[in-house]
């Protein structure tokens, strides 16, 4: 009979996703079908618009003491668009950057029932303009083409523009501390390392969908994580965009979800810091790479991407660009497993690894079983090898457990050494 817990070190299992991952629940589900919802706004005749008060004309952006920040990802989306509908783009992301309640738009270019898909485009492209509520008044002409906007606000232009200034300054600054380093891939990892350990899991935070969640107040969801990725990426002149979609979690829940796709060496790769930060975790600075720089098919085990046709995501193909790869993090049926365990825990044992964290990408899923079977798990015919592999290490005197940390969709192994000398 299998038993995780060690007689001689205590094995811990971490919670593995965070919801979007599997702890926190379907408020998540806000990120993406609270977008949807636009489909359904209230539509108005041109004859009945003419009667309403124009009470938010446009506005300027001179408020805000920093500029809109250009959008990568929707100059992406709309490369093969006419130039109309990308003046209608500039307009709604212009608009709801300076908070303006009324906006005009060119009559007779966007339908309707086309409308849905591209402002939620924007408000998912436009990472700064993000305070709009999710009922809004939609005026059509007589050709039912959408003229004319009205929306409302989760705040004033004062507190936008306020807020906008410190993310900023916060977002400048972690683009400045990765300027100097020598890769894409190396600014990549720490933007999604500075969000996962700066950034909690947090349903009903005040910002939760937003990159000021992420990046200031600390708390977000889904949507934070995703767009606050995609400004520090922006920022850093790397191409990024968001995916909204939806997850299902290893219980089998089905979520709402939001995600990016990173274009790196001329390759675009999944990236999901929400589902690398596992809630329930014992320590703070507890990450995983299991969804950092992933292809399509590996996402595909747990992720649906929505489809907007203002959305065409990227295709990321390639295999050979996760993390795991590029560490040479990799275990196959050639290798040493108990030497690379071995190499690692001295490692860890020295000081070498920041987290004290082991970590390691399987083959395929009958290799990833093999090993948790032999190294991390007690039967009744043997004891679990990496005990063995620590003894190597450990002081007279001293305590050591480990907390086992798998996933066996991700065929990912990470495994925390915890020492205690006292």
């Amino acid at each position: 009979m299998k038993n995780k817990t060690a007689a001689l070190l205590l094995s811990l299992t971490a919670s593995l996703l965070c919801a979007c991952s599997s702890a926190a629940v379907a408020e998540s589900g806000k990120d993406t079908s609270q977008r949807k919802e636009t489909a359904a706004a209230q539509s108005i005749t041109q004859a009945e618009a003419s009667a309403e008060q124009q009470d938010g004309a446009q506005e300027s952006t001179s408020a805000f003491s920093e500029p809109m920040p250009n959008t990568r990802a929707a100059e992406l989306f709309l490369q093969d668009r006419p130039e109309r509908i990308k003046e209608i783009y500039r307009t709604l992301y212009e608009g709801m950057f300076s908070y303006t309640q009324s906006i005009e738009l060119p009559k007779g270019v966007i339908s309707s029932d086309d409308f849905g898909d591209l402002l939620e485009m924007v408000t998912m492209t436009g990472v700064c303009a993000d305070a709009m509520e999710s009922d809004y008044k939609m005026y059509v002409d007589e050709s039912s083409c959408v003229s004319r906007i009205v929306l409302s606000y989760t705040r004033t232009r004062e507190d936008g523009a306020s807020e906008y200034a410190r993310l900023m300054k916060r977002a400048k600054q972690i683009a400045a501390d990765a300027a100097s380093l020598d890769s894409d891939y190396a600014k990549v990892k720490y933007f999604h390392d500075t969000i996962v350990l700066g950034c909690t899991y947090t349903s009903d935070a005040p910002y939760a969908h937003t990159a000021y969640g992420a990046l200031v107040d600390g708390n977000a969801v889904c949507e934070g994580y995703a767009k606050a990725f995609q400004l520090l990426c922006e920022l850093s002149g790397i191409t990024a965009v968001p995916v909204s979609g939806s997850a299902v979690d290893s219980d089998g829940l089905v979520q709402s979800h939001m995600w990016n796709k990173v274009l790196l060496d001329g390759e675009w790769y999944n990236v999901d810091c929400t589902w690398d930060d596992p809630t329930g975790s014992l320590y703070k600075d507890n990450k995983r790479y299991d969804y950092f720089l992933v292809s399509d098919g590996v996402l595909a085990i747990s992720h649906t991407e929505d489809t907007n046709a203002y959305m065409p995501e990227p295709n990321a193909w390639d295999e050979t660009g996760s993390y795991f790869e590029r560490e040479g993090l990799v275990l196959g049926y050639t290798t040493d497993v108990y030497s690379e365990l071995y190499n690692a825990a001295a490692l860890c044992f020295a000081g070498g690894l920041p987290d004290d964290t082991i970590r390691f990408l399987c083959f395929d899923g009958e290799l990833y079983n093999d090993i948790d079977e032999l190294y991390f798990t007690d039967t009744d015919e043997h004891e679990a090898r990496f005990k063995e592999i620590l003894r190597n290490f450990m002081e007279d005197g001293e305590q050591v457990s480990y907390a086992i940390m798998s996933e066996p969709r991700t065929r990912v192994i990470s495994v925390r050494i915890l020492r205690d000398r006292s």
